[in-house]
């Protein structure tokens, strides 16, 4: 019997009910932008991908699903693993991606991603950022669909131009790119159809 190549890791404890469960939560996530959900059990995940990121991924990505990953996450263990597990392809391009992995210092210009199409807004890329903390950083009040009022989010990831890419692609809409923010252990959704204010120091 030949071995599983150490560059592999362990995916989900219970495959089936976990990717259910993570699904369920991004959904939720999606419905109200900015709640934080968190997987609930120790995963072991390739170097440069955090809990969240590697089990969010084992959850959503498959055969059909190309992913890019960014140069500071792209690794043979988070390769071998994902496409031991998953059979996810990789590919060079984001343009060519409908999903991509990146940490915040390597993020992708939004525009450069597959926005999707007039006929199918929803084959659009879905960007998942590894950020440095979600407690950090500016305050914006988010405010749209699924928010009651407003909702206050801080997170490492909104310091740059992140914000500013997506303001520019609002007037695209329904195009647009969907994120997932992960930490640690812990993410939260921000779809296109959510607006970000930075608050006044």
């Amino acid at each position: 019997m030949s071995s599983v190549p150490s560059e592999i890791l362990p995916g989900l404890q219970n495959p089936v009910m976990d990717a259910q469960q993570i699904f369920r939560q991004l959904l939720n996530g999606m419905s109200q932008p900015g709640s934080i959900a968190a997987i609930d059990y120790t995963v072991q995940h390739p170097m440069g991908l955090n809990p969240a990121t590697y089990a969010v991924a084992l959850s959503m990505l498959d055969q059909d699903t190309p992913l890019k990953l960014a140069a500071s996450v792209n690794n043979a263990a988070a390769r071998d693993s994902l496409h031991f597990h998953n059979s996810v392809p990789l590919v060079d391009s984001v343009s060519a991606a409908d999903f991509v992995i990146c940490n915040e210092v390597d993020r992708p210009d939004l525009e450069t991603l597959n926005i999707g199409s007039d006929a199918w807004p929803d084959q659009s890329c879905t960007l998942i950022v590894q950020c440095q903390s979600f407690y950090n950083g500016i305050t914006y009040r988010a405010t749209g669909p699924g928010i009651q009022s407003s909702t206050k989010i801080r997170c490492s990831a909104f310091n740059d131009t992140l914000p500013h890419q997506r303001e520019k692609l609002a007037h695209r809409f329904p195009l647009g790119i969907d994120l997932i923010l992960t930490c640690g252990k812990e993410f939260f959704c921000i779809p296109r159809t959510t607006k970000l204010e930075a608050e006044s120091a």
